[in-house]
């Protein structure tokens, strides 16, 4: 079966960019200030998790939040696991923006927005990936496991949390920004 991966994301784009603007408009900036145990990096990246997980929800994949400072979206079956790690947490604003950061904006063919190229767009299309194999009803011979981080861009405390209470995966990769 030759398959044709242009068309397959094309036949996708709208929904995928109403995905990813979903989770771009999230301010998903760390505040320790507004922290609390429901909330252990803040009330942004927590709010970020939780569409990101909605979505694989939605989508009828398995997926799990694991104390609001990490979670997964599930695929397949088989011994191994294979992990896809990704954030939603974002840096600081900053100065600069000639739109709101956290209102996407599509100019010259981009997306713009905090957390577009880290890691936010490129876990989307990463989901996406998996979503397109899935939908297609390729065959995989491993469980494949995006893991959705919030505190990346400020300590790790989410992949610290995630892997002491879920299974570490065999191996993995992380869709982040150039990368």
């Amino acid at each position: 079966m030759e398959i044709n991966w242009t068309k397959e994301v094309e036949a996708r784009k709208e929904a995928l960019l109403e995905d990813l603007f979903t989770i771009l408009k999230v301010d998903s900036v760390r505040d320790d200030a507004k922290a609390t145990p429901e909330m252990p990096v803040g009330p942004g990246p927590k709010e970020a998790l939780e569409a990101f997980l909605e979505i694989g929800e939605r989508d009828g994949f398995i997926t799990k939040n694991v104390g609001n400072l990490a979670g997964h979206i599930e695929y397949g079956a088989g011994e191994e696991l294979m992990g896809v790690f990704g954030h939603v947490d974002v840096v600081p604003t900053g100065t600069g923006w000639d739109t709101d950061p956290f209102e996407p904006v599509i100019k010259d063919n981009r997306v713009y927005a905090r957390g577009s190229s880290d890691d936010k767009g490129p876990s989307m299309a990463a989901y996406y990936a998996i979503k397109i194999i899935r939908d297609l009803g390729l065959p995989v011979s491993k469980r494949v496991r995006m893991i959705i981080g919030t505190d990346e861009e400020s300590g790790w405390q989410c992949m610290d949390h995630y892997l002491l209470h879920e299974e570490l995966p065999d191996f993995g990769f992380s869709p982040d920004a150039d990368f």
